[in-house]
C-alpha cells in the first residue's frame, strides 16, 4: 500500500511504470528528523541497522546511483529504504536489488536528483529453544534455556499454579530479532505418579560369631560387623574386609522386595540377632547351604597353640589327704574339684587359642577343646 503527499502523486504515478516498486511517501512537513537513520531504527524497530548515504553517490556495498542522479539501485534485498530528492522522500519496505528507486516528483512532473538516501538491513533471526523435563512423580519438572551465545536467559521463576518462567533477552537487539518467534517459555508438571513393580534387593549382612568354633558359636549372641545392599546375591560383598581375619564369621544374604520385607531386614539390622522373632527367613536363595549363607574363618591364621603346665600332687601320709599343687591362678585354670576321693583341675585355651597335642603328664583332652588334670 502506498501513503503519498499531495505533491507526490504524479511522481509515484509515472515511477510505478517502469522503475519503482510500491513505496511510501512523505513530506518535509510530516515527519521530523527524517534525515537521521536514528528516527527510521526508532520508526521500524524490526529493521537492522540503517546506514545514510549524504552525498548520494558514495561508494557503498548496499547500491549506487543511477547514471542520472535520479534513483538509487540497490546490490541486494534489503529491510527498509528511504530515497530523499527535493523536498520530499519515499519509503519502500522490503525493498529488491536491482529495481530503480526515486524520491516523490518535485513540484509536478520533475523527478528531482536524489540528495541522500538511508538503507536499513535485515536483522538476523534468533530463535530460543528450551530443555524441559518431567519425570514421573509431583513437582519434578525442569525448565532452561538452550545455551546462545546471542541469547540471555532470566532465571526460571514459579507461578502461583506451580508453572515455570523463563524469558529469552536479546543480548544485542539492533542486529538480531526474534520475529515472531516465541521469547518467554512456560512449563508445568504433569502430576503424573510413578508407578514403580516390586523390586527384589539383597541384603549382604555379615556376623562376628564368637570366636573360632567350626559350626558358628551361637552363645554369645553373635553380633552384626557391617551390611550392604545389592541388586543380585553376593555372599562375596565383603571377602575383601575378611582377609587376614582369624575370628569366625557368617555371611548372609536375605531377599526381600521395597514393597513388604524392608520393614523385616531393617528390624534385622536395628536388632542386630541373628535368629530371632520379625526377622526376615533366612533360606530365600535357591540351593541351600553355600548359597544363602556361609561360614568364614581364614585356614591361613596361625592360631596360638598352648598346652596347661606340668602340676605336682602332695601325696602324704595318711588316707584321702593328697593335695594337687602347682596351678596357676588365671582364668584358664579351673580351682581343684574334689569329688569323692578324686580331685580334678580343668585347663581351657583363652579366645584364639588351640589346645596343643604335647600335653605334661597327668593331663587328658577334653572333649570341650580343652584339658583335665586328673588324680586319685
Amino acid at each position: 500500500m502506498i501513503r503519498l503527499s499531495a505533491r507526490s502523486v504524479k511522481a509515484v504515478a509515472v515511477l510505478a511504470i517502469g522503475f519503482l516498486i510500491a513505496g511510501v511517501s512523505f513530506t518535509a512537513a510530516s515527519a521530523t528528523d527524517t534525515n537521521q537513520t536514528a528516527y527510521w531504527n526508532a520508526t521500524y524497530p524490526n529493521v537492522g541497522e540503517c546506514v545514510k548515504y549524504d552525498p548520494p553517490g558514495t561508494a557503498n556495498s548496499y547500491g549506487y546511483l543511477s547514471a542520472d542522479n535520479k534513483s538509487v539501485i540497490l546490490n541486494a534485498n534489503q529491510a527498509l529504504l528511504v530515497v530523499k530528492g527535493g523536498d520530499g522522500y519515499n519509503v519502500f519496505e522490503n525493498p529488491v536489488a536491482g529495481m530503480s528507486y526515486q524520491s516523490p516528483l518535485n513540484g509536478g512532473d520533475t523527478v528531482p536528483d536524489v540528495s541522500h538516501w538511508i538503507v536499513c538491513g535485515y536483522k538476523t533471526l534468533v530463535t530460543p529453544a528450551v530443555l524441559t523435563t518431567d519425570d514421573c512423580g509431583l513437582d519434578n519438572a525442569t525448565l532452561a534455556g538452550v545455551a546462545n551465545d546471542k541469547i540471555t536467559w532470566s532465571a526460571v521463576t514459579t507461578d502461583p499454579d506451580g508453572t515455570l518462567r523463563i524469558t529469552a533477552t536479546l543480548k544485542d537487539a539492533s542486529t538480531y530479532t526474534f520475529g515472531q518467534n516465541q521469547s518467554v517459555f512456560t512449563y508445568k508438571d504433569n502430576g503424573v505418579l510413578c508407578d514403580v513393580p516390586p523390586t527384589t534387593h539383597f541384603m549382604t549382612i555379615i556376623w562376628n560369631m564368637n570366636p573360632n568354633g567350626t559350626p558358628p558359636v551361637f552363645d554369645p549372641a553373635q553380633t552384626i560387623v557391617d551390611s550392604t545392599q545389592t541388586d543380585a546375591p553376593d555372599l562375596g560383598a565383603f571377602d575383601d574386609l575378611l582377609v587376614g581375619k582369624c575370628v569366625g564369621f557368617q555371611v548372609d544374604v536375605y531377599k526381600y522386595t521395597l514393597a513388604d520385607d524392608i520393614a523385616a531386614v531393617d528390624h534385622l539390622i536395628d536388632v542386630g540377632v541373628l535368629t530371632g522373632p520379625g526377622n526376615p527367613p533366612e533360606p530365600l536363595i535357591a540351593g541351600g547351604l553355600g548359597t544363602a549363607w556361609k561360614f568364614y574363618q581364614n585356614s591361613d591364621c596361625a592360631q596360638p597353640v598352648v598346652v596347661p603346665v606340668a602340676l605336682n600332687v602332695d601325696d602324704q601320709c595318711g588316707v584321702d589327704n593328697d593335695a594337687i599343687t602347682g596351678v596357676p591362678d588365671n582364668s584358664r585354670y579351673s580351682d581343684v574339684m574334689v569329688n569323692g576321693n578324686v580331685q580334678t583341675v580343668t585347663f581351657t585355651p583363652g579366645e584364639g587359642e588351640t589346645l596343643g597335642e604335647d600335653l605334661p603328664a597327668g593331663w587328658t583332652a577334653n572333649d570341650e577343646g580343652g584339658a583335665v588334670f586328673s588324680h586319685t
